[in-house]
């Protein structure tokens, strides 16, 4: 099932992008449909379509991206067909009629894909739970699910379940304020101490144990080698110990050299004081507090764009836009930031962070600097929105400023 769920959507986003080929097509022979074709993809309008593709004005590339998109489209209901058989089976047949009845807009092959990824809803108690099961994009929705309830029953818990980054920050909360008690953390810290001085002390053993094995390893090998020398070399006992006592001096001396390392690591590991009492301080706001401006991380995105392209990785701007889902004039927006002088990529890249909800300076804000084509203009527009945007200058619109010089 989920085989051909895939394939029908390839085929329907290769549709897509032959019905977009059509249309370009169009543009470039600037060639607009008739008033009386009516909307796109119509009967009326394949016809038109088809007609210009026939008689003296012949259209060979036109023609061939109609017959492709024929053979699609009649791809797509085979397809359409062994979804809607496969949703015959015991499996599909009660759940998915159920979701097509009561949820509106919900459709036989919505019902499907719903399924085929979710597979048994039984399991799920609640819509929370179905949410922390999916995923947006690459990012998933954690949640704390009380074990008692899955075992007897939703109802024997009042909390059910909670959201895994709320209960983390409250239990990262109550440690700090435990780590801010003197007596427990001066406990803390003479545990530490004890832990690392036993560490070294159990190593400090295990290497004079070693040693003294490596010793008399040595010795041995001395001596067998003397007797193998003495007697020639045969096959005598003697070289079978010598092989052994070599992979024994080889174990030794390797784990000799991970207890030097482990003891130069608790050396540097040792327990600070004032570092440990530093960490339980309350968390006073600081620079790094906030989130980096939607500004900044777009200008540091049209820089990765234009990167892409110049280095052939992409096509143009249209391959970008299908591939980033937004349309082509967000895109347009956002390249457009590359006409600023450097000197305001630059400040714009190191915007301070963002400590409330709303960002001072917006994208909006910069369209018309970057609209202006001499960098000494744009330099003094851009100084005059951050000075608006640090409140020194009063104005009703942050962007009014260089608007009104650029029509002085």
């Amino acid at each position: 099932m989920r085989a051909r769920l895939d394939v029908g959507h390839k085929v329907t986003r290769v549709k897509t992008q032959v019905q977009t080929q059509v249309q370009t097509l169009l543009k470039i022979r600037r060639l607009s449909k008739p008033a009386e074709v009516g909307d796109s993809w119509t009967r009326r309008h394949r016809r038109w379509l088809a007609s210009l593709c026939t008689g003296k004005a012949s259209w060979p590339a036109l023609a061939t991206l109609l017959r492709q998109l024929a053979a699609l489209e009649r791809e797509i209901v085979l397809l359409d067909r062994e979804v809607a058989k496969l949703s015959e089976a015991p499996r599909y047949r009660e759940t998915a009629f159920e979701l097509v009845k009561q949820i509106k807009g919900v459709g036989l092959l919505t019902a499907m894909v719903f399924l085929t990824e979710m597979g048994d809803l039984s399991r799920f108690w609640n819509r929370r739970q179905v949410g922390a099961y999916t995923a947006r994009g690459n990012r998933g929705y954690r949640y704390y699910v009380c074990t008692k309830a899955q075992k007897h029953g939703w109802a024997t818990c009042p909390t059910k379940s909670v959201p895994a980054t709320e209960i983390e920050a409250f239990v990262v909360g109550r440690i700090r304020c435990i780590g801010r008690d003197p007596s427990l953390l001066a406990s803390t810290l003479e545990q530490a101490r004890a832990q690392n001085r036993e560490g070294v002390e159990r190593l400090e053993a295990e290497r004079t144990a070693l040693a003294a094995e490596l010793k008399r390893w040595h010795d041995e090998v001395r001596a067998l080698i003397g007797e193998t020398a003495t007697n020639g070399h045969g096959t005598s006992p003697a070289t079978g110990r010598l092989a052994d006592l070599q992979d024994r001096i080889r174990a030794a001396e390797q784990r000799a050299s991970e207890i030097r390392d482990e003891l130069v690591g608790l050396g540097r590991e040792g327990v600070d004081e004032a570092a440990l009492r530093a960490r339980h301080k309350p968390e006073a706001k600081s620079a790094e507090s906030g989130h980096i401006p939607r500004l900044s991380r777009l200008m540091a995105l049209a820089i990765r764009f234009d990167r892409l392209i110049r280095e052939g990785r992409v096509r143009d701007y249209a391959e970008l836009a299908r591939l980033d889902h937004v349309t082509r004039a967000r895109l347009t927006q956002i390249m457009n930031l590359h006409l600023l002088a450097p000197d305001i990529h630059e400040d714009i890249l190191f915007l301070p962070r963002v400590v409330g909800e709303r960002d001072a300076i917006a994208e909006p804000h910069v369209r018309p600097i970057a609209a202006a084509p001499d960098w000494g203009k744009q330099r003094r527009f851009w100084e005059e929105v951050r000075a608006l945007a640090s409140g020194s200058v009063s104005a009703s619109q942050p962007g009014d400023a260089p608007h009104q010089h650029a029509d002085r």
